[in-house]
């Protein structure tokens, strides 16, 4: 045990800790919100810097899912991370922002209480909307000044460059309308595959009114390479929508997806399932029983993909009880099957048991 005093301070410090530190270190520590937005807002090491800003905007949603306001003094220290350009920008890409809602989901676990995904979500939606609209003018010129004229480069400069750029044009897209007008003239104005794919996804995201006839324009250009018409998949599963279920039902009958190729079934049933909480955790159970019919259609055929597939469930003891219900009943709708794969079924009946 060790003691240290400082004196001859006009007032009292804000510490930053393990400065510098390289190696794996567990600090338990309580800290006010004010000592957070503090760091997040000045502090010159980046590791708590950020780390800071990821706890803070955690706190600050699960607050906000009991009513809370969401504080005026994080959207300004989010600004001042934004405008710092003694700050790479790849840094301020990963610090500007709002946590996600598995970050969210995976504290509210850590502290027993049960995981509705709609009501994070909504949360994070306003977290978005607060700072989209607070920020607005800023966000909008760092999008104008990060534009890169000249080809493409894969230099690290250049990727911060767009990571910052496609990150101040999610929060504005999710905050106004100008926000999805900015995604239009991107789309039509860039060739660079990473901004293309962000501006196409804050148009979905959002329920663009342009959005379908984006999607189908981008698909005409790239139908003949595989790869980028997964990603294609993927930006629609993703999108946390109403209509995210129905749209992934839609796209099971399109011609690009062939649910026998591993890469096309994981990019729109897989993506679906792990990474669109909104649509997967649907309280009605649409999106588990979906899951749970193309599981078990490829289970015959590839056991392998759907027995790791088939892991989405596995934290089902984490929602809500509604939920949790919704998602044994389908776990159990698989191990009732009597020719289950044995990959399959060993994945399916330990996580019963669990």
């Amino acid at each position: 045990e060790q003691t240290f005093r400082f004196s001859g301070l006009a007032e009292e410090p804000t510490p930053s800790y393990l400065r510098g530190f390289s190696a794996p270190v567990i600090l338990n520590r309580a800290t006010s919100d004010a000592e957070r937005t503090f760091l997040l807002a000045h502090d010159t090491d980046p590791f708590n810097r950020a780390e800071a800003g990821r706890l803070l905007g955690i706190d600050i949603a699960i607050r906000a899912m009991d009513g809370a306001d969401i504080p005026a003094s994080w959207v300004e220290a989010q600004g001042r991370v934004l405008a710092d350009e003694t700050l790479e920008p790849a840094f301020r890409a990963r610090v500007v922002g709002v946590p996600g809602v598995e970050e969210v989901s995976a504290t509210l676990a850590e502290r027993g209480d049960l995981i509705d995904p709609a009501a994070v979500h909504a949360t994070i939606r306003q977290m978005q909307v607060a700072l989209g609209t607070s920020l607005n003018t800023a966000l909008d010129a760092m999008i104008e000044a990060l534009e890169t004229p000249g080809p493409f480069s894969p230099d690290a400069d250049s990727a911060g460059r767009r990571a910052l750029q496609t990150q101040c044009l999610s929060l504005l897209a999710a905050a106004s309308p100008e926000g999805l007008d900015r995604a239009e003239r991107m789309l039509e104005t860039t060739d660079t595959m990473t901004v293309v794919l962000a501006a196409l996804k804050a148009l979905v995201d959002n329920g663009a009114a342009s959005a379908d006839a984006h999607l189908e324009t981008f698909h005409a250009k790239w139908s003949q390479d595989p790869l980028v018409i997964d990603k294609w998949l993927m930006l629609q599963a993703t999108a946390p929508t109403v209509d995210a279920l129905a749209r992934v039902m839609a796209l099971t009958e399109h011609p690009s997806f062939d649910w026998k190729n591993p890469n096309k079934f994981r990019s729109l049933i897989g993506v679906f399932a792990m990474a669109n909480p909104l649509g997967f955790h649907a309280a009605d159970g649409s999106g588990y029983a979906f899951v749970t019919d193309w599981l078990l259609r490829l289970d015959p055929v590839n056991p392998q993909t759907t027995a790791r597939l088939a892991g989405v469930f596995e934290t089902w003891r984490r929602f809500t009880e509604d939920r949790q219900a919704l998602m044994r009943a389908s776990l159990r709708r698989m191990a009732d099957v009597p020719d289950l794969s044995r990959n399959t079924r060993e994945i399916v009946e330990r996580m019963l048991k669990d």
